[in-house]
């Protein structure tokens, strides 16, 4: 039997290459068959749902603990990945607009739903050197899930990516669970009996825990201005189809090759050097410096590399520093409080910035790529 901190570096690997999977896919299959000015509304609808979802999960997680939820949560994604496909089978359009719903919504709150388990099975001590060997299998996620759609892309139908997604949500569902078995046992005795408090009085209340959900809502309005800038890029030189899901696959392959490799060379030196809060900065910083190049030279190559950059960070040093802040808080409060922060503020950064690209796209209908790329260097200087 697998220990838990290699299965969890298994089911993070899994975890990321079936997102990796579910975002290249979902993006071809829209772009083929709506405008990139729709992508927009289709990130405020998925943030709609996704609060639902969150509502409910945290409820649930709040009762019954990950330990029990966080599996099943898995095996339910695994199963809409099988009926998102179904639908784009017969009614691409429909299955387009299904899997943009059910990966934009869905997927954060499985992400976030795998970290809380992970940060519930160690102490701050020892979380430290095993969040960064799974947040490497994280990054190594982004090669496997960015190579299986490249390959996938000159092979299959665009829809069959779908199958790869259900196969490895199952296979995180397998490392989340032997890693839940251990979490449960730290703090099956601590648990007994712990008042549960409401996750936004939580949030209003603890100075601590609102500073990480302003640092979430700035992120993630920050990502869904630079997924615009690449879609309009992409769209305009590759058209959609194949070449489009070639290229979408291609590009989380890079990701995924960078972020492997920042981890495991500069995580360690990173967190020694600059601390937690400075190799959370790097981020934001990168992101900003590369948006001058955007601006100077608008083109699907720059607009890459600023995608790329915060694409790259946020799954190696963000991922391996932010969730080291969780370790030290007690369960009371972490539980009620993480997958609001991870899931429903990163959601209301993202509907800030469909509706800050909508108003922009509005202001200046022939110059909204260079209008959102200044606000991306606005919000990530923030």
């Amino acid at each position: 039997i697998a220990s838990p901190v290699v299965a969890a570096t298994i089911g993070a690997c899994a975890l990321v290459a079936q997102h990796v999977i579910g975002k290249a896919t979902r993006d071809a299959l829209f772009l083929s068959n709506f405008s990139a000015a729709r992508f927009p509304l289709a990130m405020t609808a998925s943030t709609v749902l996704s609060g639902g979802i969150v509502i409910l999960f945290v409820r649930i997680i709040a009762r019954y603990g990950p330990a029990l939820v966080v599996p099943r949560l898995f095996a339910l994604h695994a199963l809409g990945f099988v009926v998102d496909w179904g639908l784009a089978q017969r009614f691409e359009r429909v299955g387009a607009v299904a899997v943009y719903l059910h990966t934009a919504s869905l997927g954060a709150t499985i992400v976030s739903a795998f970290w809380s388990v992970v940060s519930e099975a160690f102490d701050p001590h020892t979380g430290k050197g095993a969040i960064g060997r799974i947040a490497g299998g994280a990054a190594l996620g982004g090669v496997v899930g960015g190579g299986i759609a490249w390959g996938g892309s000159r092979l299959l139908p665009v829809p069959a990516m779908l199958l790869f997604g259900a196969a490895l949500s199952l296979l995180s569902m397998w490392g989340v669970n032997l890693l839940a078995r251990q979490a449960h046992e730290l703090h099956a005795e601590s648990s007994a009996g712990t008042p549960r408090p409401s996750g936004f009085v939580v949030l209003r209340d603890t100075p601590y825990l609102r500073l990480l959900g302003a640092l979430v809502v700035v992120g993630a309005l920050s990502q869904s201005l630079l997924d615009y800038a690449l879609a309009v890029q992409a769209k305009a030189t590759y058209g959609g189809g194949a070449r489009l899901l070639g290229f979408f696959a291609l590009f989380q392959v890079a990701i995924g090759l960078a972020s492997f490799m920042v981890q495991t060379a500069a995580n360690r030196p990173s967190l020694d050097v600059l601390g937690i809060g400075g190799t959370i900065a790097l981020m934001p910083a990168a992101v900003a410096g590369a948006g001058t190049f955007a601006l100077a030279m608008p083109s699907l190559i720059t607009a890459a590399l600023q995608r790329g950059a915060e694409g790259v960070l946020r799954a190696s040093l963000f991922r391996s520093a932010y969730e080291v802040l969780f370790t030290p808080l007690p369960q009371s409060l972490k539980r009620p409080t993480k997958t609001y922060i991870d899931v429903t503020l990163d959601r209301v950064g993202a509907l800030a910035g469909g509706g800050l690209t909508m108003g922009l796209i509005a202001l200046w209908p022939h110059g909204s790529l260079r209008a959102v790329t200044i606000a991306v260097v606005v919000v990530a200087a923030i």
